[in-house]
């Protein structure tokens, strides 16, 4: 209970245990029609039991882990469809809207498995052939997370096998100054050798694989 108090209230109020105690009865009502599902009181306060396939937060972590062991494998078309899979669950941000130190916390925690996802799935579309179809894709993720070097090089490699080398330099142009001018920092060993690559026409980065 003193838990529960302090992550919702900086100041608690005189009633933050009465207010608690009736969102805890507010949540049994509302979890009475759910198969499996129940808030129990326990010795130091509340367990929710719930099935873990009910929890998208697990159907997403599992999914991912199953992915990324496919992947090691060696069976990337099944490793691509399992990481589709887990990021179509998501809607949205984790938690948005749930201002509790604790939720915050774990939310940042998601949202980063969410996004290396993504860069993974972005890595296995193109190294299965996508390159045009991944480009408005890969520019509305880069402008969203500018700082991500994993999806601007891989926009920038979608860009180099369509045909567009200038934009796709342009692209890591554009990543290097806003690096530079927002924490003084070049972009990493992976990101400039790619760019030195797609200058060369490299043969790695000029086809699928």
């Amino acid at each position: 209970m003193d838990f529960l108090v302090d992550e919702l209230w900086q100041d608690p109020p005189a009633s933050a245990r009465h207010q608690v105690h009736n969102a805890i009865r507010d949540l049994r009502a509302a979890l009475a029609g759910s198969a499996g599902a129940g808030l129990i009181t326990v010795d130091v306060g509340y367990r929710l039991d719930v099935p873990a396939g009910a929890v998208d937060a697990h159907r997403f972590t599992d999914g991912v882990r199953a992915a990324r062991a496919a992947r090691r494998e060696g069976r990337d078309a099944e490793a691509m469809r399992l990481l589709q899979a887990a990021v179509d669950l998501w809607r949205g941000d984790a938690f948005d809207g749930i201002d509790c130190p604790s939720v915050t916390a774990a939310a940042a925690g998601l949202d980063e498995q969410r996004l290396s996802a993504v860069e993974e799935l972005m890595e296995l579309r193109l190294a299965a052939g996508e390159t045009g179809s991944l480009v408005a894709e890969l520019s509305a993720l880069t402008a969203r997370y500018p700082l991500r070097d994993a999806l601007r090089g891989s926009l920038m490699l979608a860009l180099y096998r369509g045909g567009r080398q200038a934009d796709a330099l342009a692209v890591y142009g554009e990543g290097r100054r806003l690096l530079a001018d927002e924490l003084g920092l070049e972009p990493g060993p992976r990101l400039r050798r790619l760019q030195a690559e797609i200058l060369a026409d490299a043969p790695r980065v000029q086809h699928p694989g």
